[in-house]
């Protein structure tokens, strides 16, 4: 069970835990260790609160709860909303990580009614390709979230392999991020290979769980009535 927090962790568990942590993508600062096996993820999806409903929602679906982070509660602290997860690298030492974004569209059709034009999407798009951007958009220093996520795709394995390779580490070396235009499958098989270091066994151990994740999603009545 998570621990009844009302603060971050404590201090010698906090020193324990930032000897090996490590954040391979998400939003900067997003993260934060807490208890002993549990992590704190700043709030995301606006005002209706989307992240914290889907994981109460996976977590009461049968065919879902054992393939996500569980959901332990959400945490107010210092003027800030978080929501309490599983950390599931806990009890590891030193592990192979990596990060997929799994889905052949991996935005919303309400954000196309979106129009909000956003400079940190802008800077996160010049800072995988500095050509991306129209002249209008370079001349506003601003991008929508739509325009965003379809140059994204369009830079990555998205469309065409049904998934995304976003970040990977390796034992005993620093987070490898720049991934973000790994498209071709011959880029896709390498990294994949250089990540398994030709394990066959825990490449059938990975297919089947992939196998299995895919009769799940197939089951699950979230899914059968979401995006």
């Amino acid at each position: 069970n998570a621990l009844d927090l009302t603060a971050p962790a404590s201090d010698i568990l906090l020193k324990n835990r930032l000897k090996s942590w490590f954040q391979l993508s998400g939003h900067p600062d997003g993260f934060a260790p807490a208890g002993p096996g549990t992590v704190w993820k700043r709030r995301t999806g606006g005002a209706e609160n989307t992240e914290r409903i889907v994981y109460e929602a996976l977590t009461k679906d049968e065919q879902m709860r054992d393939f996500v982070p569980r959901y332990y509660r959400e945490v107010e602290y210092k003027g800030d909303t978080f929501i309490e997860l599983q950390d599931l690298l806990f009890g590891f030492n030193d592990p192979h990580v990596m990060d997929i974004k799994l889905g052949t569209r991996t935005f919303l059709e309400s954000e196309v009614s979106k129009t909000t034009e956003r400079t940190d999407l802008y800077e996160k798009m010049i800072a995988v390709d500095p050509n991306a951007p129209t002249h209008l958009e370079h001349a506003k220093q601003a991008v929508t979230k739509l325009r965003y996520m379809q140059f994204r795709e369009q830079q990555s394995s998205t469309c065409s392999h049904g998934f995304r390779i976003e970040a990977m580490k390796l034992p005993g070396g620093p987070p490898i991020t720049n991934l973000k235009t790994v498209k071709n499958h011959n880029e896709v098989s390498e990294t994949l290979r250089l990540f398994l270091e030709n394990r066959r066994d825990t490449c059938q151990q990975l297919l089947a769980k992939l196998k299995e994740l895919r009769s799940r999603v197939e089951a699950s009545p979230y899914f059968q009535t979401h995006e």
